[in-house]
């Protein structure tokens, strides 16, 4: 936060800290304070009646703060930080609200996974296929397999999601600047998975809406966290690219590859390369 910007917010909450101030020790109000009036605060999101902040602490550390509010008072809050009683990023934190230095992006509807029916995804697996897998993970007393190693065995019985719901929670990730590594480990994964399966098509949907939800949340620079991931992306899109049948490559992969070539590779070297290596 620069100087300007304190000077020119003008104040639109009630003052959240008075709903908790009793939380804090004397010490971390000066410590508190001291943060906030060296710009430690980097970023705050306002998301509803919810805050997201990441502070910068010692040694070049910086941490996530949420903080949940509800007519005008603090209800929540918590810190990544190692501190077990409220620390002074979450009071930084909070007097950069009281002090309106937030931004409001507007966010993507939140789409929720897809309800599945397990009876029903049990009853359709040829009885070949899951008494192989039984056998797998059964020995002379117990059967042990956790739900997801079993759904990953048998992906291709359990509902696809659509292409929003990977787009709209990573934009919405990036636009807030939270759990943003919880959820392309979880479709890093599924991308290989649905290869392991052939479903080639699905695959490449989940890599074009990470791609798309990073360029449209103005994230696609070539910071070293995007260009490891578009390497990691590429090896998959190649296997994708070379193993896909002929109507899912001119119907699908061809049209998005021309659209980014036509935006400039969206002004990320990197992304050209991954676009070039596809021939």
């Amino acid at each position: 936060m620069t100087k300007e910007k304190k000077k020119n917010k003008k104040k639109k909450l009630p003052k959240l800290l008075e709903s908790c101030i009793e939380d804090f020790s004397e010490q971390i109000k000066k410590r508190g304070t001291d943060y906030y009036e060296r710009y430690n605060v980097l970023s705050c999101i306002k998301n509803k009646d919810d805050f997201i902040a990441t502070v910068e602490g010692s040694d070049d550390n910086v941490y996530t703060v949420n903080i949940e509010t509800e007519e005008g008072k603090v209800v929540y809050y918590d810190c990544t930080c190692p501190c077990d009683f409220p620390c002074k990023h979450v009071y930084a934190t909070l007097l950069a609200i009281d002090n309106s230095e937030y931004e409001s992006p507007k966010l993507k509807k939140k789409i929720p996974e897809k309800d599945y029916d397990l009876q029903e995804i049990v009853k359709n697996i040829p009885s070949k296929k899951l008494k192989q897998f039984l056998l797998e993970y059964t020995n002379s007393c117990c059967t042990y397999f956790s739900p997801n190693l079993f759904k990953k065995r048998f992906l291709e019985y359990f509902p696809k999601e659509k292409y929003e719901y990977y787009y709209n929670n990573l934009y919405n990730s990036f636009k807030v600047q939270n759990n943003i590594n919880f959820f392309l480990d979880i479709y890093l994964e599924s991308i290989k998975d649905y290869i392991n399966i052939k479903d080639y098509k699905q695959a490449f949907l989940i890599i074009e809406a990470i791609i798309e939800s990073i360029y449209d949340s103005e994230n696609l620079d070539e910071r070293d966290f995007i260009i490891n991931l578009l390497l990691k992306l590429g090896f998959s899109l190649r296997n994708i690219y070379r193993n896909v049948d002929k109507k899912t490559k001119e119907e699908v992969i061809m049209p998005w590859i021309t659209k980014v070539k036509n935006n400039n590779y969206y002004y990320n070297s990197y992304l050209e390369d991954l676009i070039f290596s596809l021939n």
